[in-house]
C-alpha cells in the first residue's frame, strides 16, 4: 500500500510524536524509559502485536531507516508475518508537510511442496489514502496541536 498525504504540522513535530510512540511502546512492552536520543536506525525492540490479549503474537521491531525529520521506516517481524512501513517526509511549509507513506506486508504461507516461506501480499489502494489510515493521520495531528497548546 502507498499513498501521499498533506498534514498541516512540521516535519519535527511528525518526528517528535512518532518518536514519543516508540518511547510509550517501550515502557508498556518492556518497562524501560528510554530517551530520544537513543533512537536511531538500528534500534530495536519487542511488543505484542495481537489485538487478542488470549492469544499473543510477538513482534520484533527495528527501525530500519532514520534519517529524522526526512525519512522513518520500521519493521515489523514475527513468526506469521512482516510489515515494514515508512514515512518519507517533504517540508512544503513551516507546519505544513507531505509524507510518502508506504506499507509492505509479508506473510507465512506454504509453497507448492509444502515448504514454509514468507510471500509479499498485494495491496493496491490505488493512491487512496485507506479510512484506517486517514483515521491514525487525524489522531496524530490531533496529539501534536494538544502539545502546541501546553507548549
Amino acid at each position: 500500500m502507498e499513498f501521499t498525504i498533506e498534514l498541516p504540522v512540521s516535519a519535527n513535530e511528525l518526528f517528535t510524536c512518532l518518536n514519543q510512540s516508540i518511547i510509550d511502546d517501550i515502557f508498556t512492552y518492556i518497562g524501560k524509559k528510554t530517551k530520544i536520543e537513543e533512537i536511531k536506525e538500528g534500534f530495536s525492540y519487542k511488543k505484542n502485536i495481537s489485538s487478542n490479549s488470549q492469544k499473543p503474537e510477538y513482534a520484533y521491531v527495528t527501525l530500519t531507516d532514520y534519517q529524522p525529520y526526512k525519512t522513518y521506516t520500521v519493521l515489523y517481524e514475527s513468526n506469521k508475518r512482516k510489515t515494514k512501513v515508512q514515512y518519507k517526509v517533504k517540508e512544503i511549509e513551516e507546519s505544513k508537510i507531505e509524507i510518502l507513506y508506504s506499507e509492505e506486508l509479508e506473510k507465512l504461507v506454504k509453497d507448492d511442496k509444502g515448504e514454509q516461506i514468507f510471500m509479499k501480499v498485494e495491496n493496491d489502494n490505488k493512491g487512496k489514502v485507506p479510512l484506517f489510515k486517514r483515521i491514525q493521520f487525524r489522531q496524530v495531528i490531533k496529539t501534536i496541536k494538544k502539545k502546541r497548546q501546553t507548549a
